[in-house]
């Protein structure tokens, strides 16, 4: 991730945009970054060393660090609506961090219509993932409107700093090995008729969008297949997705799906922990039910694929490499790639950010090179679900998102 970082059609930045109900105060804010950074030391860590291929990048305690290089305030003139915060949100993610700083900021946006605000966090993905930033934000935000009492920093410390010996299986790691070769290698061949031709990025910046669905609703959905929310909610994008190729008169037989995989041992690691498999899906003209079923034995395979510890040997195998051939391999890989899709249990509750209730909490991740990315964050009983399209694969971003609504929207209510 901090290899990727160094080129822009690759930057791995993890936005997520939460709306508050009134004003949230700046002062007050900045108290809450300030506890946040000391409960959690990685968010006054800096990136040292890697200068050479051989040699792993380390994180150190930046002794420069000073909350407002990572805290601003923007106003957008008033009765904005949350769309201008996307936007603005979109425009931030495409901006490279300052790598000799802690590899996050945050963004108060004020001049919205109606009584609220946002506020839009951003951080580095070598930083954390969407499951360690959620964990990250919940030592910002509050369940009744009372900060919690201030953790134990040697607690957080070993949440970030611990380290997990790989129980590698040689035998299922060799297994793995070959089948991960083979994904690459049907990656990067040439798509059939019925997969789209991805262009090259021209640059342009990518479009945030959001919607939202109600998790019960898809739980009961998925548990009629015997399946997860996370098969129904990528089941339902999966539908989007062809009906929108239908509607520009594309068949789609099959998609290349990126599904990040959680690779903690403790669900409190609040750190970088999760690999990214692809997924090849053979969707065709099946219907929602057989779409599900596709869908969860492909993520069943492909946890069982990453949990086998062969994602260490490729990450030492992957530091040996000229960083020129590795980022063409990435870049080749990635531009293969339909869709990444990504599931991020936020909380159960509703949450309150320095006293002012949370009304959504909208994950938005990065493109990396591919042309779609779809997150969704469960808030209190509501799946709020950020899209991300790069403009130069799909010309109808609102087209793309009203068909993904509809898709989702079949899964609930079934056959």
């Amino acid at each position: 991730m901090w290899m990727l970082g160094r080129d822009p059609r690759l930057r791995p930045t993890v936005t997520a945009v939460v709306f508050c109900e009134g004003e949230v105060s700046l002062a007050a804010l900045r108290q809450r970054l300030e506890r946040a950074a000391r409960v959690v030391p990685r968010l006054r860590q800096c990136v040292v060393g890697g200068a050479s291929p051989l040699s792993t990048p380390s994180w150190a305690t930046d002794p420069r660090f000073v909350l407002a290089h990572h805290l601003r305030l923007t106003d957008l003139g008033g009765n904005a609506p949350r769309s201008a915060v996307e936007e603005l949100a979109a425009a931030n993610a495409v901006q490279p961090f300052d790598r000799s700083r802690p590899l996050w900021d945050v963004t108060l946006v004020r001049g919205l219509e109606g009584p609220e605000c946002a506020v839009i966090f951003r951080a580095h993905h070598a930083l954390t993932d969407g499951v360690g930033g959620a964990s990250m934000m919940l030592e910002i935000f509050d369940v009744d409107g009372r900060p919690d009492p201030v953790s134990q920093p040697p607690a957080a410390n070993r949440a970030l700093t611990g380290t997990r010996a790989a129980r590698t299986d040689p035998a299922a790691a060799a297994h793995s090995m070959g089948r991960m070769l083979g994904s690459v290698a049907r990656a990067t061949r040439s798509p059939d008729p019925g997969t789209p031709q991805r262009p090259r990025r021209s640059g342009a910046l990518p479009t945030f969008a959001s919607l939202s669905a109600e998790i019960e609703p898809l739980r009961l959905a998925a548990r009629r297949e015997g399946g997860t929310i996370n098969d129904a909610f990528i089941t339902g994008v999966v539908l989007g997705i062809r009906a929108h190729h239908q509607q520009a008169g594309r068949a789609t037989k099959s998609l290349r799906i990126s599904v990040p995989v959680n690779t903690r041992s403790e669900p409190g690691h609040q750190g970088n922990s999760f690999v990214p498999v692809p997924v090849e899906l053979h969707v065709g003209n099946l219907s929602a039910h057989q779409i599900m079923n596709e869908v969860h034995n492909r993520v069943v395979a492909a946890r069982a694929q990453a949990s086998n510890g062969i994602t260490e040997w490729l990450a030492g195998a992957g530091r040996l490499m000229p960083a020129s051939i590795s980022m063409e391999l990435v870049t080749a890989i990635t531009r293969s790639i339909d869709l990444t899709a990504s599931n991020i249990p936020a909380s159960p509750l509703a949450l309150q950010l320095c006293g002012r209730p949370v009304q959504a909490l909208i994950p938005f991740g990065p493109l990396s090179g591919t042309g779609l990315n779809v997150s969704l964050a469960s808030l209190a009983g509501v799946g709020h679900i950020g899209v991300v399209i790069d403009p130069d694969v799909v010309a109808d971003g609102p087209g793309l998102v009203a068909h993904i609504r509809t898709g989702l929207q079949a899964v609930i209510e079934g056959p």
